[in-house]
């Protein structure tokens, strides 16, 4: 298989899974590359590059990250989003295909599927999991932008902490965990989700005796670990 068509193949795949998780920020970003970042956009994909667009995908986007922080929107965003992001995905992933023949294409839109599938599933599943057990889910970008008391009373109340290896600015998901825990008072059980899985990253979060599940995240895989760390709490 050629250098450029395995690059290609997996560009699309990240696409996918991304849009899984959260589909107007990859639009957001695809738009925003393609206009501004100097990438090459698909021929069915140059309309993202629209400024009407990007400001549309923009304000979805964040209503969807403030909504994020909301449990019952969440939780009703992800129902409804369970319609929208693997299509949205398979349209994605497909149209990194274009040009290369139904055959190429349709295989891609499957895949697609599947992978926006698999990290919505996972995303929906988790929170769906914690809160069938009576347990309030909380996202953030990092432990300072978590929604949390001056007194620290909600950070001693937390049970689980599901932190990304790698976070946004450069900051590590153990630094995270560790300011978490040290704001709680006591080791809160921590899980680490990684596409990073080589030996260093892996060394990395062992020194700091957590576990590491690799992406894109397995739904089954994910439920059976939380259901054994929170039967554990």
């Amino acid at each position: 298989m050629p250098d450029a068509l395995i690059a290609q193949a997996a560009l699309a795949a990240a696409v996918a899974w991304g849009a899984g998780l959260r589909l107007y920020a990859v639009v957001l970003i695809l738009g925003l590359a393609g206009r501004y970042g100097g990438f090459d956009l698909p021929e069915s994909l140059q309309v993202l590059a629209h400024p009407l667009v990007i400001g549309i995908s923009g304000l979805l986007a964040l209503a969807e990250f403030v909504g994020d922080k909301i449990p019952w929107v969440d939780s009703a965003s992800d129902a409804i989003q369970t319609f929208i992001r693997i299509p949205a995905g398979a349209a994605l992933a497909a149209a990194f295909f274009g040009d290369s023949g139904g055959a190429l294409q349709t295989t891609a839109a499957l895949l697609g599927g599947t992978f926006a599938a698999g990290s919505h599933v996972a995303k929906a599943g988790t929170r769906a999991l914690i809160e069938s057990r009576g347990g309030r889910v909380i996202a953030a970008g990092s432990a300072a932008g978590l929604p949390l008391e001056p007194t620290d009373r909600d950070a001693a109340a937390i049970d689980l902490i599901v932190a990304d290896l790698r976070l946004a600015e450069g900051r590590s998901g153990l630094t995270e965990i560790d300011r978490l825990r040290r704001r709680a008072g006591r080791p809160i059980p921590a899980l680490i989700v990684s596409g990073d899985t080589g030996d260093e990253a892996r060394a990395e979060v062992a020194a700091c005796k957590l576990r590491l599940l690799p992406k894109p995240l397995v739904a089954a895989a994910l439920e059976d670990t939380l259901r054994e760390m929170l039967g554990a709490v």
